[in-house]
């Protein structure tokens, strides 16, 4: 078995692929393999990955024959994998240093951790500017081996690039990607790892650049579709947290973000001067998810909680009107 598996969604991203595989292929920790999905790219993004493929054996190529977005990427990733643990890399992103993966190797051996999650800084090409943002909740100091209980600085840590995970912990509870979110597909995922996960260790050296533009990171772009996957999202870290009694210690950690992310779903519909019909299938999809909670919304702040309490009585109108509010 290798060490390390590094999985590589590949989409329209010809332009920043080669600096991405090559860091990866420079790394110091050489037993690993690297899967690379064409996720039906429709431009020159399979010529490179063939490229790389016939130079070096470690690169395994698979090829979607439709598009199925980065989770069913991810997720053949995840199906292929062989090593012990399972990195992911966005493939407009790059790794930092030559040996970031070996660093972060070198931790889960040491800590016998389950996740082991690396410094990571947002890099802006236009002026070469690198910062850590949000990143820098969780990367104060070096963390050997804690569960989740013991670290509430990663309550928005979500991303699911730029940490190993043990391929056993994905298989033995069945993780995936939910293929039908289409953004901020990691939230209910990461959340998943970080609760199962016995042992989490942080590494605070930076080993991930994560891509920005002038307006952002390449998906920042605010679709009317955007209110729609943030229900699905929310619905599925509500869900997972309420299936199992032992995971309830942790709606303090989650349901005030969630809630609230909820809540403002309604706002970025209406951006879209939306319909009836519309405003109506957001607060059914919202109805989805306060059925699932207990009555008394347990760790839901007020002004959330008065807005659930109307969607529970059917009060839509007057819950879309308290959302506008918010």
């Amino acid at each position: 078995m290798q060490p390390v598996s590094v999985i590589v969604p590949v989409y329209q991203v010809e332009k920043y692929l080669r600096k991405c595989l090559d860091s990866i292929r420079n790394q110091t920790l050489r037993d690993i393999e690297i899967i690379c999905i064409n996720d039906a790219s429709p431009d020159y993004s399979q010529k490179i990955l063939k490229e790389y493929a016939e130079k070096d054996s470690r690169f395994i190529l698979r090829k979607h024959s439709h598009n199925r977005g980065l989770s069913g990427a991810r997720n053949t990733g995840i199906v292929e994998a062989k090593g012990e643990y399972i990195y992911f890399v966005d493939s407009d992103d790059f790794l930092a240093c030559d040996d970031a993966i070996e660093v972060l190797y070198r931790r889960a051996v040491a800590d016998n951790s389950d996740e082991i999650i690396g410094g990571i800084l947002k890099w802006r090409p236009d002026t070469d500017e690198k910062y850590l943002d949000w990143h820098k909740n969780y990367l104060k100091n070096d963390i050997f081996g804690e569960p989740l209980k013991n670290l509430p600085q990663l309550r928005s840590n979500v991303i699911a690039c730029n940490k190993l995970i043990r391929r056993n912990l994905i298989s033995k509870h069945k993780i995936g990607f939910i293929e039908e979110i289409k953004k901020n597909e990691d939230n209910p995922f990461s959340i998943q790892v970080h609760v199962l996960a016995k042992r989490i260790s942080i590494v605070t050296k930076t080993t991930y650049l994560y891509r920005q533009t002038q307006n952002g990171s390449l998906t920042s772009t605010i679709k009317k579709t955007d209110a729609i996957n943030r229900c699905l999202y929310c619905y599925a870290v509500f869900e997972f947290i309420e299936e199992e009694t032992s995971r309830h210690v942790f709606r303090k950690l989650y349901y005030q973000m969630y809630s609230k992310q909820l809540i403002e779903s309604a706002k970025i519909l209406s951006r879209f001067s939306p319909n009836e019909t519309e405003i109506h299938q957001l607060l059914d999809r919202w109805k989805m998810i306060v059925d699932i909670l207990p009555y008394n919304f347990p760790e839901i702040p007020f002004r959330q909680r008065q807005i659930f309490e109307y969607i529970k009585k059917g009060k839509m109108d007057i819950a879309w009107e308290k959302a506008m509010e918010f």
